[in-house]
């Protein structure tokens, strides 16, 4: 019997209740590495992926985070508690 419930989608539901900001880690690690100066196309080579991607990561940061531009991300990524600098 099928129930309409499909694994994956309540993995990734999962993920984001536990994850107060919303944010995946892969947008984590984009929001960091933009924090530090990389552009888009450093991030995508650095993580294997295209610069389109980052950019379509960038815009769900934006709105997750209800930020208007990168410096506004970074700054509530901070204050998050979502960028940590070492």
């Amino acid at each position: 019997m099928k129930t309409g419930i499909n694994i994956k989608s309540c993995i990734q539901c999962e993920k984001r209740i536990n994850n107060e900001n919303g944010l995946t880690e892969k947008q984590k690690r984009i929001l960091n590495l933009f924090s530090r100066g990389f552009n888009a196309k450093e991030i995508g080579n650095k993580m294997n992926i295209s610069s389109r991607t980052v950019e379509g990561q960038k815009r769900a940061i934006f709105e997750k985070l209800e930020a208007n531009n990168i410096a506004n991300a970074v700054y509530i990524g901070c204050y998050k508690g979502i960028i940590k600098f070492d």
